[in-house]
């Protein structure tokens, strides 16, 4: 029983019992008169498995036939199965099916089917979780610098804080200094 059930028969066990009139159990499940003598008439005969929807446990008047079921699982495990990596989805699969078998079936359909069947999982596919580093233990660690003598890295290094040692600078914003830059150094590299 649906919750909604359950409800209608708390309210119409109430009406049985004379503590609501019927259009009071009316009011209460938001029903029309009468459509509650029609329940409430239903109530006395089966009790509360007589307010169980008719329909509820049937097959669907529009679902396919198992043999067609049968036949589409076929094709789908021995043509578009294989290992989670390989395999196709319900949705591709069901486009592979229309256009390669002429066999029409709804991608959610076929999804339910292929999980029923083991065909397919629900594993999505995450990107691995990427931890941020954590941080280093002493100023400066992964301080990188560049080693040429350009006129722009010495105006960025200017802008970074990077004290220009012959020009005297300032030291960054925080007070630390970032590193020394000194001019007219040769490199240990160069003629190489």
């Amino acid at each position: 029983m649906s919750e909604r059930e359950i409800r209608r028969a708390g309210v119409l066990g109430r009406v049985k019992a004379g503590e609501l009139s019927q259009k009071e159990a009316a009011t209460m499940l938001r029903l029309s008169y009468r459509q509650v003598k029609r329940l409430y008439r239903r109530y006395e005969a089966e009790g509360s498995q007589g307010l169980v929807h008719r329909t509820a446990g049937r097959r669907s008047n529009h679902a396919k036939s198992e043999a067609f079921r049968r036949r589409v699982l076929k094709i789908v495990r021995e043509q578009y199965g294989g290992a989670p990596g390989d395999r196709l989805g319900p949705t591709l699969a069901a486009e592979h099916l229309e256009e390669d078998h002429g066999l029409a079936v709804d991608a959610e359909t076929l999804r339910r089917w292929m999980l029923e069947a083991g065909l397919w999982s629900r594993n999505r596919k995450r990107k691995a979780y990427r931890q941020r580093r954590t941080r280093r233990r002493h100023f400066g660690e992964l301080v990188q610098m560049d080693g040429s003598f350009e006129a722009w890295l010495i105006k960025k290094m200017r802008l970074a804080g990077i004290r220009d040692y012959e020009a005297g600078g300032d030291a960054s914003l925080s007070g630390h200094k970032g590193g020394h830059f000194y001019r007219g150094l040769t490199s240990s590299l160069e003629g190489c």
